[in-house]
């Protein structure tokens, strides 16, 4: 913006001076952008600010974040460091260095690779076709959801015999009490006749009960025994994960030393024995492991894949080469970097407050202070009708939402056996906002994609639907033109500036401000939705919950809306995490809606998001389940 002013305060400057000529000489120029330059306070484009964007759109590019979002993040880069927006072609020039040093550097670490055993089992590993090896950690999952269910179905399978020699051992205790009873009431018998009787029918069905109980302890051991099942599946885990494991580079210095030592054991033999490292197991699985003196190999190989599994998806067990698995401190800022850069970075990412911490906390402590004290009171004076005291605690209520019940509703003037399609819907939209234009080729060469085609895939996707589906149930349109769409058109750089037409329109509709409670406040929230995958989808954000989806994979489709109903932001997250992870996701990353207040459910709650919500200056408002607790 800085840049298109100048220009326009240059050239009229010049016509005032010159009314006569209309083009300035060049040299008359730069002395005018120096004289605003100044006047402004606008920083010189030195070589250091040079090497700082230089820096940023490398460490974006080795994040594989996409060029256009590259182009603006430099673009509010230089704005924050108040400088000129350098022109389009250095930009461009800065970006093409980035991508080619990022290429580079992909090119010399796998050249040496190239012929590497390792990166085979790689790619065997990672083949989509149905029959090929899943992922470690989904492969190690679907062994632990598998065996868990085989025990649960087996135990399901015994539970009427086991339930017959209950109630047999009942049966026979009942008996025995009956028929002492009967000894000691008959009067034809002597006191030392009736102790013979009761020491011979003791004797009797003692035998008897110690038969039952045998029984008993038979079918407790084959239910209860949940090793036995997971040692049916350690043969195929290990065709499965042996050669991935050994391939994987994991990062020793930041991992649990425990389960280190044992990997390192599998990977250095090809015979595991009682010697190998079982610091890793628990007690129960240690007793299990080791029964009865017996070292069992397998269920301690098919617990290893479980623990790797498990520390990875903790953070206790980190790769060395991953996006997502590497130590937090990997994705931290250097710390050399910040010790020399400090202030730039505090001033770059507008956290300049936070460099005198005592003095930035203290308001915080303040304002902490007054909203305690104020419920408290409001507590007091009975003005929280939603806070019941108790002898030793207290009871949280939720207010029930009140239906208002319109007497001028407007629903009667609509017709009620009349529908609008979904897909007509879409076309009146796209009239308005032009949003099915975001949705380029990736090829700009190419020509403008069909709309139809586009519609379909959308829908597709939108419904939950698979692409042959919809191919199926499309006129004129087949699975094999869905799929070159979705290959060539929609990206989730595209998705997102076509969502922002769409809000962007909406804006400007008069309900969205009558849909506020507050006109100077935005209240946002968000939540995850759960939804099924197929099978022959392959994603690494799926997952298996046998709560959810029973025995097949999905995921959690983490969306953001405001009171407006404008949805700003979604995101697919695996359905074992915590949802909390990736609320700060959804506030930052959308040019669209700014949020003033953000409410989750407990699932997006941690203290550490009070904190960065507080520092990127939005304030918090999650809805805590058993709050009190």
């Amino acid at each position: 913006m800085i840049y298109f002013i100048t220009k326009i305060i240059l050239i009229l400057l010049y016509q005032l001076n010159n009314p006569v000529k209309t083009v300035p000489p060049r040299k008359t120029l730069y002395r005018y952008k120096q004289i605003i330059r100044d006047y402004f306070q606008i920083n010189e484009y030195t070589d250091e600010i040079t090497s700082t964007l230089q820096k940023e759109a490398n460490n974006l590019a080795n994040n594989f974040i996409h060029r256009k979002k590259i182009f603006y993040t430099l673009v509010n880069l230089s704005k924050k460091l108040n400088i000129e927006v350098p022109s389009y072609t250095e930009l461009t020039r800065i970006i093409q260095v980035a991508l080619n040093t990022q290429k580079k550097d992909i090119l010399e670490k796998l050249e040496p690779l190239q012929d590497d055993e390792r990166l085979k089992i790689l790619d065997e590993f990672l083949e989509k076709e149905k029959d090929s090896k899943n992922r470690f950690i989904s492969t190690v999952q679907t062994a632990k959801n598998s065996s868990f269910r085989a025990q649960k179905d087996f135990s399901f399978e015994l539970e009427p015999k086991k339930n017959q020699v209950m109630q047999s051992l009942e049966d026979a205790n009942i008996s025995v009490l009956n028929e002492i009873a009967a000894i000691v009431k008959d009067g034809k018998l002597s006191a030392v006749k009736k102790v013979a009787a009761i020491e011979i029918l003791v004797e009797k069905k003692t035998q008897i009960l110690k038969n039952i109980l045998h029984e008993k302890k038979v079918f407790d051991t084959v239910v209860d025994n949940k090793y036995d099942f997971i040692e049916k599946k350690s043969v195929s885990l290990q065709g499965k994960l042996s050669g991935i494991l050994k391939a994987i580079k994991f990062d020793e210095a930041t991992s649990n030393k425990h389960i280190i030592a044992a990997i390192k054991h599998f990977k250095g033999t090809s015979n595991i024995t009682t010697k190998a490292p079982k610091e890793f197991f628990n007690d129960e699985e240690k007793a299990a492991v080791y029964e009865s003196g017996k070292f069992r190999v397998s269920l301690y190989k098919a617990l290893l894949f479980f623990h790797i599994s498990d520390a990875i998806k903790n953070g206790t067990l980190n790769l060395k080469y991953s996006l997502k698995y590497r130590n937090f401190e990997d994705y931290l800022i250097d710390k050399d970097e910040w010790e020399k850069n400090q202030d730039t970075l505090l001033k770059v990412h507008e956290l300049e407050a936070l460099k005198d911490y005592e003095k930035f906390i203290e308001p915080v402590k303040e304002k902490l202070e007054q909203s305690f004290k104020q419920t408290n009171e409001n507590i007091k004076k009975g003005f929280n009708t939603y806070f019941i005291a108790t002898d030793n605690s207290y009871i949280l209520k939720t207010p029930k939402l009140d239906k208002e019940e319109d007497e001028e509703s407007i629903t009667k003037y609509f017709p009620s056996n009349e529908y609008i399609s979904v897909i007509d819907l879409l076309r009146a939209i796209n009239e308005e906002t032009d949003f099915l234009s975001s949705f380029g080729h990736y090829n700009q060469g190419k020509s403008k994609t069909n709309h139809n085609l586009l519609l379909a895939a959308l829908l597709g996707y939108g419904c939950n639907l698979s692409l042959p589906k919809m191919g199926k149930i499309s006129k004129g349109i087949n699975a094999n033109q869905l799929d070159n769409v979705k290959t060539w058109c929609i990206s989730e750089e595209n998705t997102n500036e076509a969502n922002n037409k769409i809000i962007a329109f909406m804006d400007n509709l008069e309900i969205i401000k009558l849909m506020k409670a507050n006109q100077d406040i935005n209240h946002t929230s968000n939540d995850g939705q759960k939804y099924n995958l197929c099978q022959s989808i392959d994603s690494t954000n799926a997952g298996y919950s046998f709560k959810y989806f029973g025995t097949d994979k999905g995921v959690v489709a983490y969306t953001f809306i405001d009171e407006s109903h404008r949805l700003f932001h979604s995101q697919v997250i695996n359905v074992h995490e915590r949802e909390s992870g990736y609320v700060i996701d959804g506030l930052l990353n959308n040019g669209s809606v700014k949020s003033d207040i953000h409410s989750t459910d407990t699932h997006g709650f941690t203290e550490v998001i009070f904190g960065l919500t507080n520092l990127l200056g939005f304030s918090f408002a999650p809805r805590i389940r058993n709050f009190k607790d």
